[in-house]
């Protein structure tokens, strides 16, 4: 890793940071670099708002239309920051990127955020919004990838998990980028990357705790729609495409999750990025080359859902 990068991660890593102190922070910070974001020539975007049946909460989710629609579908996108940060401003840079580079619509949730909206708020916007797309709009958007990073991540395979057992339709694919599916990030951690990682690398096994005590206050993490990798029943599940990054707590959990998959026979594929940390494919102009891979592997991917 450049030994610049690796600094700064380092710095970051600081334990004089606090999650659970300093989310709003954050928060302020991503609303700053958002307001640089330039949307491309033809590029359309632009705001709706659906409710699903049942819901009573008005989920908004923003619509990246590439001035080319090359594929048939759309993807719906979790956005990732630990359940308490980040929103559709702060990953339009990335989902531009996506829906240009797939060919494909994308369609990225705002859904409510912890600690003001603690579990189950987040996941029940996601589940709603792939309820809406999936079983109440299914001619629309088909063929529909569910698709989400880090926290993101974990609300897309809840979120799939808990359409299964309602018997609903299912999205035709589950991307999931460095996806955080665990329960226990404590120091009796089953997963070895959460020790091995849990220092000087951006996300830390002291974050992974904060994050969580604000989700889930009451701390009762071992629940399967807080960490899917607890679901006793893989089968029928979507074919699924998962990335994880060397140099990430998180990266065990992750490969463990699509290995539960492979054991259930669901079409998986696993990929760990090297010489990276958790994060990395939303910040292209220092993971440049990374996330070039990452868009290498994920395509064919694509491409295989499309033509099936």
């Amino acid at each position: 890793m450049n030994p610049v990068i690796r600094f700064l991660l380092k710095i970051i890593s600081l334990p004089i940071f606090d999650i659970t102190r300093d989310y709003k922070i954050i928060r302020r910070f991503q609303e700053f670099a958002s307001l640089k974001t330039e949307k491309p020539d033809g590029f359309r975007l632009f705001d709706e708002e659906i409710t699903f049946a049942g819901g009573s909460y008005r989920i908004p989710v923003r619509v990246f239309e590439p001035p080319i629609v090359q594929k048939k579908g759309a993807i719906l996108f979790f956005h990732g920051g630990g359940y308490t940060t980040g929103n559709v401003d702060f990953y339009t840079p990335t989902c531009i990127q996506l829906a240009k580079r797939t060919g494909m619509n994308v369609l990225s949730v705002d859904y409510r955020l912890a600690p003001e909206h603690p579990y189950p708020a987040g996941l029940n916007d996601c589940h709603g919004a792939l309820y809406f797309f999936s079983e109440e709009h299914h001619e629309r958007f088909t063929p529909l990838i569910v698709m989400g990073d880090s926290a993101g991540g974990n609300l897309a395979a809840a979120s799939c998990f808990r359409m299964k057992k309602n018997g609903d339709r299912l999205p035709k694919g589950m991307a999931l980028i460095y996806p955080a599916v665990g329960w226990d990030y404590s120091d009796t951690s089953p997963f070895a990357s959460v020790h091995e990682k849990a220092e000087n690398y951006g996300l830390t096994q002291k974050k992974l705790q904060e994050y969580y005590s604000l989700y889930v206050p009451n701390g009762a993490l071992k629940n399967p729609e807080i960490a899917p990798i607890l679901e006793d029943d893989f089968s029928d599940m979507p074919q699924t495409f998962i990335a994880t990054a060397e140099h990430d707590p998180l990266r065990d959990e992750g490969e463990t999750f699509g290995h539960r998959l492979q054991e259930a026979s669901i079409p998986t594929e696993i990929h760990r990025m090297k010489n990276v940390p958790h994060g990395f494919w939303t910040s292209e102009k220092v993971f440049e080359d990374s996330i070039e891979k990452l868009y290498e592997l994920l395509l064919p991917w694509l491409e295989k859902i499309h033509e099936n």
